[in-house]
């Protein structure tokens, strides 16, 4: 253990992404999106939009949760709906979903209801432990430097081994901003800044 806890950083990141693509997103996706028409036709909502993407949110702090933060704290402007049905891609065990947020109208003043699925990469959790551990020689630089390798390595996986299943994801980073061509202008536009 003791050899381990000085081992330097470097390829912490491409472990973490390779991980949550190959079995994580390569499991859920799409599937889990057949989840989302059921939710609104049980609560009755009629009139809303809500893409069939998996909003993925990767902090620059690098700590997550269960449910998305929003920065303001201020709980007019997110707010946490549902969850997707489960999926049990492993087996019968195991479940898996995806939580459906719904912006307020004012946010992209629009009339109708604008909602999306998002969670945190938990992935990234692991950078923060292993900060706190002082593992692999991860502190407060390099834990920002791998988030940010993570996130270029995770989006490009999907991007290039699995294109067909990428049209699903969106990863939300800290460190792309909002200027990033492949969002959803309706959807994406302010969510980086409503979002811890």
């Amino acid at each position: 253990m003791e050899t381990q806890m000085v081992l330097p950083a470097g390829d912490v990141a491409n472990g973490l992404a390779w991980g949550y693509v190959t079995n994580y997103l390569m499991k859920i996706l799409p599937e889990v999106f057949d989840g989302i028409r059921p939710v609104f036709d049980e609560k009755a909502v009629k009139n809303f939009r809500c893409p069939h993407k998996l909003f993925i949110v990767i902090p620059k702090s690098c700590s997550t949760g269960k449910v998305l933060n929003d920065k303001q704290n201020d709980p007019g402007r997110i707010e946490n709906f549902s969850e997707t049905a489960a999926v049990y891609p492993f087996g019968p065990g195991r479940a898996f979903h995806c939580n459906i947020y719904k912006l307020s109208p004012g946010s992209f003043n629009k009339n109708e209801g604008l909602y999306f699925v998002g969670q945190y990469a938990a992935p990234v959790t692991c950078l923060q432990e292993m900060k706190r551990w002082n593992f692999a020689g991860v502190n407060q630089e390099t834990m920002a430097s791998e988030a940010k390798r993570f996130y270029e390595i995770a989006s490009q996986l999907m991007r290039n081994a699995v294109p067909k299943k990428a049209q699903y994801d969106t990863f939300l980073s800290r460190y792309n901003g909002a200027e990033n061509p492949e969002y959803e202008r309706l959807t994406i536009k302010g969510l980086l800044d409503l979002l811890a």
